[in-house]
């Protein structure tokens, strides 16, 4: 089985790209989906992180979402 583990996603689009390219059979994100600080406009974070969302929904045995400091 192969496991990928992305983490510090910070409103970047990259990890869509990485799963395509890995082809795990699960993907843990170690959250930190949002950030204050990286100049990345705060509706292509909510965008982002409601794709992720819904690709954890269209994958719920594949996908594991953690909370990270970023998001308390």
């Amino acid at each position: 089985m192969k496991t990928l583990v992305l983490g510090d996603i910070h409103g970047r689009l990259i990890w869509y790209d990485i799963i395509k390219h890995e082809s795990p059979d699960i993907t843990i994100f170690l959250g930190d989906y949002i950030t204050s600080h990286e100049g990345i406009y705060s509706e292509q974070q909510l965008a982002n992180l409601e794709d992720i969302l819904n690709y954890k929904e269209n994958n719920p045995d594949k996908i594991i979402l953690l909370r990270g400091n970023h998001e308390i």
